[in-house]
């Protein structure tokens, strides 16, 4: 076998197969050996003595191995290679190996053929080479050193890897280098300069010169690297020859690998020549000298910039050896850690590879030795990464390292969090919740879990948490933070305060110090745009503690703009503001921080609140008041006359206010469009921005672009979006025609977006002022890229396409001219988007004009070329004109005069836009009562002749007006004839000329023709508007019907009507209505109900309802009487009292009784009895219900009306509805029958109720009874009538305690009072006991399956109320919600249920049943106030605050059912204020009943050492010092400012409540003042804490005792009591509270008359109550029409106070010193406040009023 190897595998035309053979050959002979060894071993252990085996003779071993050498170092074909060659290798390998022939040796020269004398230089030379370097490794591998060391193997190998090590074949790099390496260990390398003796010295020069050689010329690097590997592997100082072209090698490898894309070819072997490089640097890294730095210096650019994962992984290894390992001087600790800090940039290239950098800098953190060295100093930031890690194992072992070592102490972890600690390292994240962690940490971990809800407390405090203690909370809430940055900004904001309030007040100063250095750090403005970001989280944790931290002001003004944190920056200046008033230094600050605030989010009216209560002078608050009230000419003239006086030095002044006087007399100007002055003013001062803006309105553009660049160039170098308006307009001019091209354009206005964009982002997130200058940009920015097709299309017109490309454009004008700004929206807006257009319109002119004469020769194409042709005049003078409109409603009118006549420098205008513009013209002068006469010249100097049927109807409109005002009657009747003869269907003729007769009859009330033609015009105007505007004419028809004269004139004139009807707008006055079915009007109101009936069934079925009820009450009576009068005639007749009742019961106004049943909480005769049901009526009930008077008294009334009684018409209504809509009335009875029967109060609701009353009552007397000092301290006979009155109302139990507690016991007034509160409080905690949310199941099926039951669909009650246009879009009740709510407030309960709507909404209700005595009359008040609602949205300055007075909607079910809209975000001030008593442990009476005790004694004292009783004065101061007791020691003026603070859900939320505060408190003062609702007690204001909106109950004008007229007894004259002061603040009061009542005043009393219209109704139902309410008769005569005159006119003159007439005609009379009186123009609204908050006044209100809260 072993000599036919040869021939099998070595001879020349052997085949592959053979080759294989010979190789299984050489093993199989290998294992027979090898086993036989084996099985020779194992049976020598066995038998113990040897046996024998069988080896193969020492020739033939040779033999197998040289076969073996010969045929791996023999060329072979490619296939060979890769199969053979390994096999023949590994035989080999296993032969010469320690366990294989050792008696075997290779000959070393053998190789030298291949690896020494061969050159290699082509394929086969280097394939032999390779073959023959791998035979030699297996060969050396397995010897030991003695062997390689011998002299002669040693001299043989080191002769036969030099060419292989030198070449660039890495196959022979791999092979030789293991052999090289052996060498160089046994005999390393000496120093170059050494003498060097023996056989090796010349293998050491080869090294020397060709690892230099290869380093220098960068040839065989590989190989070079390997053999310099080896050197310093051996002696690392060894390198230092080579260090300089290693590391120069190593810089210029690491430069292009960081240049270089990872799919670039060489991109994987470049890696692996880094790494070898870096392999040798690792080792050597200590003895490299002056090369280190740049081995750093290339190690750090790797870090930063490489892209290959594998590299990054490599030189990670390196720092963790050198880090952990290595304790080498060199590299140094510093630059050990640089390294590592530069390998924070591993955290984009992957979590793997950045997970394995952040377990490094753990164990480096971990490892013993290195504790508080200079690395871990070092790598603090890059430790904080590894808090805020993603993967969470390693985030929270940082996290657990980092809490362990912070000390526990509360002190030292805020001291740690916000002071040593730097947090740079994560300044671009939120890392919050990190020092969340660390302040969680300081809780003691061991403290048991208390439940502080009462619901939990009221069982056993252990079964809820069994043995837990404060970490089984603390630590997985810790562990959570890092997951969602909102909830550790909530968290934030309860810890921090909580701890910041337990430290003592020294500590407390350190923490501030500490977090106003940590506030000021540059870092944070990595996450300005972050939301949310640190220091939104850290100032509103500021903004929370409690004392207040003193932050400084600039700092807080700085943070709130740069980082978002807007409302907690405004937050804590307002606080200090108030804490810091007295320090004058500081306090400038504060306020010029805030006012910069304040500008910076649009909110004017807190600017000119500040400034006002700021200013030195009164000049500057008097011209700010007309500012915010939009009073521009007289605030400009103010401001100029300030300016002057300081000039002349009669008026001292601060730096910053002659800043504003000169401020906003520019801003002034600006509104007056005072622009030619201004571009004046600013040239002279240098003002490039004023320039500008001034250049904008006044300068061509196209023609002015050159110096307008250089302008707009001059500008400070601050990019802003109008800047960028400004520079592509430039670009646009430049280029007109560029369509697609104009690249600047792009880019300018791309970046105008950009910037925007980033200013919307850093605002409040919700919407605001302060957004709407950006909204204008962008449709600045649309218009820009419209006007670029526009100039496209100018560029490429010529005289034959005019027409054509005219058209086109019109497209694009078009959009124009219906995307305008609200006609609300400021003056300035309108001016900005005016002169950009005119400026387009005036290229459009330069195009366009010069092509008319070329185009046109003949009259009518020349008159069709002046449509097209002149289209930028024609779209000039409409944009003027709707300019000019907006400048008249914002009261400018000398703004809208001076645009007007730009109108007639145009050469060509439509007439439409000329009649536009001479009606403006007319109007302006209308408005100002001097300019009447002008304003009648240009309407009779007017060509009429060019001008259409309606437009001429118009002007003889407008002459007809200004002839009325003059009070020529004659013409003006001619004028308003005139004009509706031209153009019947005209309806602002016909509502003129009604007003105009409706005048004309208040001044000859005899005359009821005026009267009828007014019923007829307003019937007219009414049908033919269609609209909003129908409602207030048709109110008026209803008031002239039923001042009606027996011969019925005025009815005619409305039987007579035969135009179109507006049913839908009669269902306003559907109350009305329904009460005029007992007036002399009943034949128009059946008529009309009738109608609605058909048309609106819905709109009219809950009120006919409920007037049904009422009707079939009063039949009851009627039939009573005629049979008690047909038993008892004579008797009857005998007695003049019930003569006079029975009079009464036969005009239906049997009054008394109908309040007192239906109005009663049982709605049947047993209410009688009930005090609720003292006699005083409700006009409520028997107005809705036609009770109260259907005949007047007048001698000839009896004659006139037809015999049927009132029911029979209500049951004519009912019987057409039930026939129309069956199925629908049917669904909608079924739902109300529902309500009444399941939703009754409880025998213990009613009792509550009762009880309420009657403690309400007691405490009453109880405050009037103090002042008596003789008082004996009993109880009144009306108080003991009044209790055992209310017992015949209770039973069982409850009938038998009460009667043992106040009936026969008698107690005391004080007793009573006492007993009467335990019976409350007892009652209130049974009633709350009581599940807040049950299964309306439990009440009725009917409703929770409603769905499934009703026959018709049934509209969401309610949106009747809300004044629309139409019905179409009224939501559906799909169903109700499946719980209803128990609900208890101030002595009532009620149940609240959910409407789902189809169209997705949900909609609550408080069902109140019984509904309060005086709920028609509530609903009349409600009714007004929402009409009023109409005539706020539509006036500017109401508009602009989004003024509104919230009238929930009340729908009236029947007499004792009432559905009021309401949800669970309601809260009274009473409920606050009893929630406050309740935590701090007082009876919520006890402010009540303790002054009064004092008062007693005092009064006392003071008559036993006086002999007589205090004055008036003394009294009072008395009272007022007992006041200011109750708010130091019991109610501080601060329990709704905290009640908020804890309600809302931080600063964002509280500021837009108490900005929403104000403007409702505003509104509710208003309401109050104008109809002098009476007893505002905290009960009757319900506030939402979800909109801020506060709606009032108990909605009752006061009324004088002798005439019906309105009038209050409240001493103050509205509710401002010391807590809403205080929540609201001087600033909000002075800038939001003052102008927002001015704002409603003036909306609804300019003009006059519509406020009479809107009341006329409302007054003669509340003189009828009056009336009703004394049982006195009445007529509709002089006297009732005076009574109700004088309501209206006091009304109206309330109204005309709040809108501060006087003083603004006053400044209108002098405009150049429109301050004579030297006060502001809101000096009544002022003056009005003073009275509500001065505290004698307070006191005057009594106890009850709660004047303290």
């Amino acid at each position: 076998m072993v000599n036919c190897l040869s021939k099998l595998g070595l001879q020349g035309g052997t085949s592959a197969e053979a080759r294989v053979l010979s190789v299984d050959l050489t093993q199989t002979i290998f294992d027979w050996e090898q086993q036989a060894q084996e099985e020779a071993a194992s049976s020598t252990r066995a038998v113990a003595s040897p046996t024998s085996t069988w080896l193969t003779p020492l020739g033939f071993r040779e033999s197998v191995v040289s076969y073996l050498v010969r045929l791996a170092t023999s060329g072979h074909d490619v296939q060979a290679r890769n199969v053979l060659i390994p096999r023949a290798l590994s035989i080999l390998r296993a032969i010469v190996g320690p366990s294989g022939w050792k008696d075997v040796t290779v000959k070393l020269n053998y190789f030298s053929r291949f690896l020494e004398q061969t050159e290699l230089n082509n394929e086969v030379a280097i394939a032999q080479a390779v073959n023959a370097a791998k035979v030699l490794q297996v060969v050396t591998a397995d010897k030991d050193d003695a062997w390689i060391a011998d002299a002669e193997n040693a001299t043989i190998l080191q002769r036969l890897v030099r060419k292989g090590m030198v070449t660039d074949e890495s196959a022979l790099h791999d092979a030789l280098h293991p052999v090289f390496d052996r060498l160089l260990r046994l005999y390393p390398l000496p120093k170059e300069d050494e003498e060097q003796q023996g056989d090796m010295s010349d293998f050491h020069n080869f090294i020397y010169s060709a690892v230099g050689e290869g380093l220098r010329n960068t040839t065989a690097l590989r190989g070079t690297l390997l053999m310099l590997k080896s050197v310093v592997q051996v002696t690392p100082e060894r390198v230092d020859p080579f260090s300089a072209p290693l590391i120069k090698l190593l810089s210029k490898l690491g430069k292009e690998h960081v240049q270089a894309q990872t799919a670039s070819s060489g991109f994987e072997s470049s890696v692996r020549l880094l790494i070898s490089i870096l392999d040798i640097c690792q080792v050597s890294a200590a003895f490299l000298g002056e090369q280190r730095r740049w081995l750093i210096l290339t190690l750090a650019t790797l870090v930063e910039k490489s892209k290959s994962l594998s590299l990054c992984r490599y030189l990670l290894d390196i720092a963790r050896d050198w880090a952990l390992h290595k304790r080498d001087p060199y590299p140094t600790m510093k630059e050990k850690a640089g390294l590592l800090q530069k390998m924070v940039a591993y955290e984009t290239r992957g979590d793997a590879l950045f997970n394995g950098y952040l377990e490094l800098i753990y164990q480096i953190y971990t490892e013993p030795t290195l504790r508080r060295s200079d690395m871990t100093t070092k790598l603090e930031q890059s430790f904080l990464l590894g808090c805020r890690a993603r993967d969470m194992s390693i985030r929270e072992r940082f996290i657990d390292l980092l809490d362990v070592s912070v000390p526990r102490t509360l002190t030292s972890r805020l001291s740690y969090i916000l002071g040593v600690q730097s947090w740079e390292a994560l300044a671009e994240s939120n890392w919050i919740y990190l020092a969340l962690h660390l302040l969680l940490g300081a809780v003691d971990p061991d403290l048991p879990l208390v439940s502080e809800r009462k619901t939990i407390a009221a069982f056993s405090p252990a079964s809820s948490f069994p043995n837990r203690r404060a970490q089984d909370i603390i630590r997985p809430m810790q562990r959570l933070l890092f997951m969602d940055p909102m909830v550790a900004h909530d968290m934030w904001l309860r810890a921090f305060p909580s701890a910041y309030s337990s430290l003592s007040r020294r500590d407390q100063v350190d923490v501030t110090q500490h977090m106003i250095s940590l506030l000021a750090k540059e870092y944070h403005i990595k996450q300005a745009e972050m939301r949310p970001n640190v220091i939104q989280t850290l100032l509103a944790g500021v903004n929370a503690c409690e004392p207040q931290m003193t932050v400084p002001p600039h700092l807080v003004k700085y943070l709130a703009k740069t980082f978002g944190a807007w409302h907690a920056g405004l937050e804590i200046l307002q606080s200090m503001s108030r804490t810091l008033e007295d320090e004058a230094s500081i306090r400038d600050t504060i306020f010029d921080s805030l006012a910069e605030l304040y500008a910076e989010l649009a909110e004017e009216d807190l600017f000119y609140g500040l400034w006002r209560r700021r200013c030195l002078h009164q000049d500057t608050n008097i011209a700010i008041a007309f500012e915010q009230n939009g009073m521009w000419e007289q605030a400009s003239a103010m401001y100029e006359n300030a300016q002057s006086k300081s000039r002349a030095g009669t008026l001292p002044f601060s730096e910053q206010e002659y800043c504003l006087w000169e401020d906003h007399w520019i801003l002034a100007a600006e509104k007056l469009q005072q622009w030619d002055i201004l571009y004046d003013f600013a040239r002279h001062e240098g003002n490039q921005e004023l320039m500008l803006e001034s250049a904008w309105r006044i300068k061509d553009w196209a023609d002015n672009r050159d110096s307008l660049e250089e302008q707009i160039n001059a500008l400070p170098e601050v990019a802003t979006p109008r800047r960028r308006v400004f520079e592509a307009f430039i670009a646009l001019l430049k280029v007109p025609a560029a369509l697609e091209k104009n690249t600047e354009f792009t880019k300018i206005l791309e970046d105008a977006m950009q910037l925007s964009l980033r200013k919307w982002v850093s605002l409040p997130p919700h919407l605001s002022p302060a957004h709407v200058p950006l909204l204008q940009h962008f449709q600045q920015f649309v218009e820009l890229q419209e006007a670029v097709q526009i100039f496209g299309s100018l560029s490429a017109t010529n005289a034959q396409n005019l027409e054509k490309k005219s058209s086109d454009l019109k497209m694009v004008l078009q959009a124009w001219r219906e995307r305008l700004p609200n006609r609300s929206d400021d003056i300035s807006i309108w001016s900005d988007l005016v002169a950009w257009r005119q400026n387009v319109f005036g290229a459009i002119n330069k195009a366009y004009v010069p092509l008319i004469n070329a185009t046109a020769q003949g009259g009518t194409a020349a008159s069709n070329t002046n449509n097209y042709g002149y289209r930028g005049y024609h779209e000039t003078a409409w944009i003027i004109n709707r300019f000019a409109h907006v400048a008249r409603k914002h009261e400018l009118l000398d703004v809208c005069f001076t645009l007007l006549n730009k109108i007639y420098t145009l050469p060509n205008i439509e007439i439409s836009e000329a009649f536009l513009k001479l009606r403006e013209q007319a109007r302006c002068h209308y408005q100002r009562p001097n300019d009447l006469q002008a304003g009648l010249e240009v309407i009779n100097n007017t060509n009429l002749l060019y001008f259409s049927t309606s437009q001429k109807a118009e002007f003889y409109t407008l002459k007809g007006m200004f002839h009325a005002r003059f009070g020529r009657n004659d013409e003006a009747n001619q004028a308003f004839g005139l004009a509706v003869q031209l153009d019947m269907s005209q309806a602002k003729a016909w509502a003129e000329w009604g007003k105009y007769n409706d005048r004309m009859f208040k001044a000859m009330p005899h005359e009821m023709s005026h009267a009828a033609n007014a019923v007829s015009c307003y019937l007219q105007a009414a049908g033919l508007y269609k609209s909003g505007k129908s409602r207030p004419l048709l109110t008026r028809v209803l008031w002239l019907l039923s001042v009606d004269d027996s011969n019925f004139t005025i009815s005619r004139a409305f039987d007579t009507y035969k135009g179109e009807a507006a049913f839908w707008y009669w269902i306003t006055l559907i109350p009305q209505l329904c009460l005029s079915i007992n007036q002399r009007e009943v034949k128009q109101a059946r008529y009309i109900l009738l109608n609605l009936a058909k048309l609106f069934p819905q709109a009219l079925f809950f009120q006919l309802r409920t007037t049904r009820e009422d009707m079939a009450f009063i039949k009851k009576q009627h039939a009573a009487i005629a049979a008690a009068r047909a038993m008892n005639a004579n008797r009857a007749a005998l007695s003049p009292a019930g003569n006079e009742q029975l009079k009464r019961m036969e005009s239906g106004s049997g009054q008394d009784g109908v309040a007192q049943v239906p109005g009663g909480p049982k709605g049947d005769a047993s209410a009688a009895a009930d005090p609720d049901n003292r006699q005083g009526t409700d006009s409520g009930h028997a107005s809705a219900s036609g009770g109260e008077t259907s005949k007047p008294t007048s001698a000839d009334g009896a004659s006139s009306y037809p015999v049927r009684q009132s029911w029979e018409y209500v049951d004519e209504v009912v019987q057409i509805l039930k026939t129309a809509f069956p199925l629908l009335v049917l669904s909608m009875e079924t739902m109300v029958d529902q309500l009444v029967q399941r939703f009754k109060a409880t025998p213990e609701e009613e009792i509550y109720r009762l009880i309420c009353m009657l403690l309400q009552d007691a405490l009453q007397q109880y405050t009037m009874r103090v002042n008596a000092i003789e008082d004996d301290g009993q109880l009144n006979p009306t108080t003991i009538a009044n209790i055992t009155r209310m017992a015949t109302n209770l039973s069982g139990q409850a009938r038998k305690d009460y009667e043992e507690d106040f009936v026969k016991s008698k107690p005391s007034h004080n007793e009573y009072i006492r007993r009467l509160q335990q019976w409350r409080d007892r009652y209130e905690r049974h009633l709350d006991s009581r599940p807040r949310v049950q299964p309306l199941d439990l009440l009725s099926h009917y409703l929770s399956e409603f769905q499934y039951g009703r026959f018709d669909d049934i509209e969401i009650p309610g949106q009747y109320t809300e004044d629309k246009d139409t019905n179409q879009n009224f939501a559906k009740i799909l169903k109700f919600g499946p719980h209803f709510e128990n609900c208890r407030s101030h002595g009532n309960c009620w149940r609240r249920i959910t409407v789902h709507g189809s169209d997705n909404s949900r909609v609550s209700f408080a069902v109140q049943l019984p509904s309060s005595r005086h709920t028609r009359r509530e609903e009349r008040v409600m009714q007004m106030f929402r009409t009023f609602n109409g005539v706020l949205r539509r006036k500017k300055e109401s508009r602009k605050r989004n003024l509104t007075f919230h009238i929930p909607a009340a729908i009236s079910c029947s007499p004792s059912l009432r559905l009021l809209q309401n949800d669970s975000s309601y809260v009274t001030f009473g409920e606050i204020y009893e929630q406050f008593c309740e935590r701090v442990g007082i009876g919520r009476d006890d402010p009540m009943l303790i002054p009064g005790e004092k008062v007693r004694t005092v009064l006392r004292e003071y008559n036993e050492e006086h002999g007589k009783l205090p004055n008036k004065t003394e009294y009072f101061t008395l009272k007022k010092d007992i006041l200011d007791d109750i708010m130091a020691h019991m109610v501080p003026d601060s329990v709704l400012t905290q009640y908020m603070i804890r309600s809302m859900h931080g600063p964002t939320e509280l500021w837009r409540m108490r900005k929403q505060f104000a403007l409702q408190i505003a509104s509710t003062c208003f309401m109050t003042y104008i109809f002098c609702l009476t007893s505002r007690l905290p009960p009757r204001f319900h506030l939402s804490r979800n909109t801020g909106l506060i709606a009032m109950s108990e909605l009752l004008p006061g009324v004088a005792n002798q005439t019906p007229t309105f009038a209050s007894n409240d001493v103050v004259p509205f509710r401002f009591t010391p807590n809403i002061q205080h929540f609201l603040g001087p600033v909000y009061t002075e800038g939001i509270m003052t102008s927002s009542m001015m704002a409603m005043g003036r909306s609804l009393t300019e003009p006059h008359f519509d406020l009479e219209q809107q009341l006329c109704l409302f007054s003669r139902d509340e003189v009828m109550t009056w009336l009703h309410g004394r049982g006195k008769p009445w007529s509709f005569d002089k006297n009732f029409r005076d009574s109700v005159a004088q309501n209206i006119e006091g009304v109206i003159k309330r109204a005309e106070t709040l809108a501060c007439k006087v003083e603004r005609e006053q400044a209108l009379a002098s405009p150049n010193n429109p301050a004579q009186a030297n006060v502001p123009v809101v000096q009544t609204i002022i003056s009005l406040i003073a009275s509500a908050t001065d505290p004698i006044n307070l006191m005057k209100m009594t106890e009850i009023y709660h004047p303290w809260f």
